[in-house]
């Protein structure tokens, strides 16, 4: 029917504009969850346009960055286990650490 981006820089505009409306809703303090929860899914709807608009499949995208996820979890995992450090314990400054030493160790997964 003709209504679509014309191009993918014209989806980075409107996920732009969507996040921006994420973050106002996120500054509610009524019904900040439920406005959030709208955002959040015109920002997955907005993004799921741009990989298509790029030629890619959004759901493979999606399940190769959640294996992409998991193997780097579990690389942090073993990183703390070789250097005894309780991740409970650890605080995020130092779990982002091991988190950026994980993607650097393990091959990228698409």
């Amino acid at each position: 029917m003709g209504f679509d981006w014309s191009g993918p820089a014209d989806v980075m505009g409107k996920i732009r504009e969507e996040l921006a409306e994420l973050e106002q809703a996120m500054a509610r303090r009524s019904r900040r969850r439920e406005a959030a929860a709208w955002e959040i899914g015109d920002l997955f709807f907005a993004l799921a346009n741009l990989a298509r608009h790029l030629g890619l499949d959004s759901d493979r995208l999606i399940e190769a960055a959640n294996r992409r996820f998991s193997i780097r979890f579990r690389e942090v995992e073993r990183l703390a286990r070789e250097r005894a450090i309780d991740m409970r314990q650890a605080g995020f400054d130092r779990l982002d650490r091991l988190w950026n030493e994980a993607k650097k160790n393990v091959a990228p997964v698409i």
